[in-house]
C-alpha cells in the first residue's frame, strides 16, 4: 500500500466514523422523544406525590421537552454533549466489556433526560430527598422540622433553608400551564 493508499484509507475511516456517530446521535434522539413522556410523567408522579392511576399534569410544555432533548443529544453552544461523551466512552473497550453497549447509551440517555427535566423545572438535586422525608413526616411538618431530618438522614448532606423550599415548591411551569390551557380550551 502507497502513502498516498494509506492517507486515503485514513481519511474514509475517519468519515466513516464521523457519520456513525451522527447516525448513533440521530437514534438517540428519536429513543429520547420517545421516553421523553413517560420519564416526565414519572418526575411529576414523585414530586406531586400522585397514584400511577391519575392523570399526571406536564411539568414542561412541547418547546421546553424539544429543548432538554436537544441538550442531551446535542450539546448546548461550544459543549459536548453528554450522548456524545457517552458514545467515546463506549470506544473505550473497559467500558463494554461487561455491559451492553446499546443498553448503556440508553440507560444514560434516560437518566440525562431525567436530570435536565429536573433542572428545568427549578428541582434541586437533592429534591426528591427532600420530599420523601416530608411525606414521611406527615402534612403538618415544619420547614424547620423537615430540614432538620433531612440533615439528619443525610449528614454529609445538610441542605439550605431554599434548596428545601424549592424542592417542596416545584410545579409546572407558568409557559407550560398556559399553552395547555390554551390547547385544552380549543381542542375541548
Amino acid at each position: 500500500m502507497s502513502t498516498y493508499e494509506a492517507g486515503r484509507a485514513l481519511e474514509d475511516l475517519k468519515e466513516r466514523g464521523e457519520l456513525a456517530k451522527w447516525e448513533m446521535l440521530q437514534a438517540l434522539e428519536l429513543f429520547a422523544h420517545e421516553k421523553i413522556g413517560s420519564i416526565t410523567s414519572a418526575i411529576c408522579r414523585e414530586i406531586s406525590g400522585i397514584d400511577e392511576a391519575d392523570t399526571a399534569p406536564h411539568l414542561l410544555d412541547d418547546e421546553q421537552l424539544n429543548v432538554v432533548i436537544t441538550n442531551v443529544i446535542y450539546g448546548t453552544s461550544g459543549k459536548s454533549s453528554r450522548a456524545l461523551r457517552g458514545i467515546e466512552r463506549c470506544l473505550d473497550p473497559a467500558t463494554t466489556r461487561n455491559v451492553d453497549p446499546v443498553r448503556y447509551l440508553t440507560t444514560q440517555v434516560r437518566r440525562d433526560l431525567a436530570d435536565g427535566v429536573r433542572v428545568a423545572v427549578g428541582d434541586p438535586q437533592v429534591g426528591s430527598r427532600v420530599r420523601r422525608i416530608a411525606r414521611g413526616l406527615g402534612t403538618g411538618a415544619t420547614l424547620d422540622q423537615i430540614i432538620e431530618h433531612y440533615n439528619q438522614a443525610h449528614t454529609s448532606d445538610r441542605i439550605s433553608t431554599s434548596r428545601a423550599i424549592r424542592a417542596l415548591t416545584v410545579a409546572p411551569t407558568l409557559e407550560s400551564a398556559a399553552v395547555r390551557t390554551r390547547f385544552e380550551a380549543r381542542h375541548a
